[in-house]
Formats: structure tokens, C-alpha cells, sequence
């Protein structure tokens, strides 16, 4: 079982900004998703190790991006990508929350 901590970023709203008083985030088991699904995202978790170049395709504009965590304590892996290059259980496990 791994855990990962999905946080959705950005678009017009500024979600996830240090001052803002809603964000988005959501927790998923990677033992719930489809073998493919899983692929996908140790696929974005290596190249976030090599300086996240598959994870973001290119600047839209107002677009959300995703922050997703995995591990716990020194060993935590984050990276960013791009709400197009993940599976659409990840991103529908986020909800809003005010804060």
C-alpha cells in the first residue's frame, strides 16, 4: 500500500497559494488503481527525479497542475504534473476545503 497526497495548484483561482483560503487536496492507494494507472504515475515520479521533464508538456494558461507526494518523513518523493498527464482517479480524489 502507498499512499499519495494529491494537492491540485494553480489556475485562475491561484489554488494552493500561501495566502489563499481554499485548497484542494485529496489522498489516494496506489492499490486502488488499474495496473496502467500505476504505471503513469511511477513513470511521472522518475522523471520528477530528473527535473520533472515529462510531468509538465508546457505553460497553459490558467491550467491546474497537480502536486503529488509519496513516502513519509526524508524518504517523501514530491513532484508536479500536469492535470492532462495524470489518471482521472488521482485527480477526482481531490476535494475543496476551506482554511
Amino acid at each position: 500500500m502507498t499512499l499519495v497526497r494529491v494537492e491540485r495548484i494553480g489556475g485562475v483561482a491561484g489554488f494552493g497559494l500561501a495566502a489563499g483560503h481554499l485548497r484542494s487536496i485529496g489522498t489516494i492507494d496506489t492499490a486502488t488503481l488499474k495496473p496502467a494507472e500505476q504505471k503513469i504515475l511511477d513513470v511521472l515520479f522518475s522523471h520528477g527525479a530528473q527535473g520533472k521533464a515529462a510531468a509538465h508538456p508546457g505553460p497553459a494558461c490558467d491550467a491546474f497542475c497537480y502536486r503529488l507526494s509519496r513516502g513519509s518523513g526524508a524518504a517523501t518523493e514530491t513532484i508536479e504534473a500536469a492535470e492532462a498527464a495524470l489518471p482521472a482517479a488521482v485527480v477526482q480524489c481531490v476535494r475543496d476545503e476551506i482554511v
